[in-house]
């Protein structure tokens, strides 16, 4: 059985942790859940650059090549384009918005976002969300 001082440790952490959750829940925007930007985003895939959709799946998934890129996007619509031949190490990798991180299972290049891209796909979430409700 639990001591009493070790149950109440326990119950300290637990309200820290359900006060954090609270003043997290507080500072996110009341108008969209989480669970709304994938529909935003299937909704919607032929008006949104491949390039947004490319950084917000490298934020839900980090660690992809472009094969599995590529593959993820066409799961939910996305018709493939030039971007990946032509524009993905010119707009994404030199721009210091991805950047290699290391190697998948078919010794592939992986990709994930740097810093500066996850700040980028925080924009564009709210951009689309701003755009598409």
């Amino acid at each position: 059985m639990f001591k009493k001082d070790d149950l109440e440790k326990r119950l300290d952490e637990l309200e820290q942790r359900v006060t954090i959750l609270e003043d997290n829940n507080i500072q996110k925007p009341l108008n969209h859940s989480v669970s709304e930007l994938p529909k935003i985003i299937i909704k919607n895939i032929d008006k949104i650059p491949t390039k947004t959709l490319v950084i917000l799946s490298l934020k839900i998934s980090p660690s992809q090549s472009i094969m599995q890129l590529e593959l993820s996007l066409q799961k939910i619509g996305w018709v493939k384009d030039t971007f990946f031949t032509k524009n993905f190490a010119t707009t994404l990798i030199s721009k210091g918005v991805a950047q290699p991180d290391g190697k998948d299972s078919k010794n592939k290049n992986t990709y994930s976002l740097s810093d500066k891209g996850h700040i980028l796909a925080e924009e564009l979430e709210k951009t689309l969300q701003k755009k598409f409700s």
